[in-house]
């Protein structure tokens, strides 16, 4: 089984310039817990309730001159993400994503290693899908309910 055959095809996206509101109001509205973020239709990055969770994070109880020094990067990619609003702003940039073509087998194991709960599916660039765990387990649920051999459903007798 490929990813193309169990991947979510109608993908709710949102561009660089959406604001973050209306983001966090489309994940609310379709209950997902993150977005893939499209220009021209390539993906471009991913927002996920985390990136807009560290809005909320309260400040750090120390010295902001301390953090400056020791993790100056980190804390400049935190003030963006805690400012910004526009999805461009507060989005990862870096994204794994996976081809239509590589089996479930492959979505699992990154899905796990990388304790993420979505992959984007792009063909040449562009986004054509997207596999959560729920798309796995749903694959899974209708996997084990029918005979490898034949096809037919489990618990007829014979199978």
């Amino acid at each position: 089984m490929t990813i193309e055959d169990i991947m979510t095809r109608d993908v709710i996206t949102v561009t660089p310039a959406t604001p973050i509101h209306t983001a966090a109001r489309l994940m609310v509205e379709h209950g997902v817990s993150g977005l893939p973020v499209v220009d021209d239709g390539r993906l471009v990055g991913i927002i996920s309730d985390g990136d807009l969770i560290l809005r909320q994070k309260r400040p750090a109880e120390r010295p902001w001159w301390r953090s400056f020094f020791e993790h100056a990067e980190q804390l400049a990619q935190e003030y963006r993400k805690a400012t910004g609003t526009t999805v461009a702003e507060v989005m990862t940039r870096s994204v794994i994503s996976i081809s239509p073509t590589w089996g479930i087998e492959t979505a699992a194991a990154i899905l796990h290693n990388r304790r993420i709960r979505r992959l984007p599916v792009v063909r040449d660039g562009h986004l054509v899908g997207i596999v959560s765990r729920a798309d796995l387990i749903k694959a899974l649920a209708t996997e084990s309910a029918q005979c490898p051999m034949c096809g037919a459903p489990t618990g007829r007798p014979g199978h």
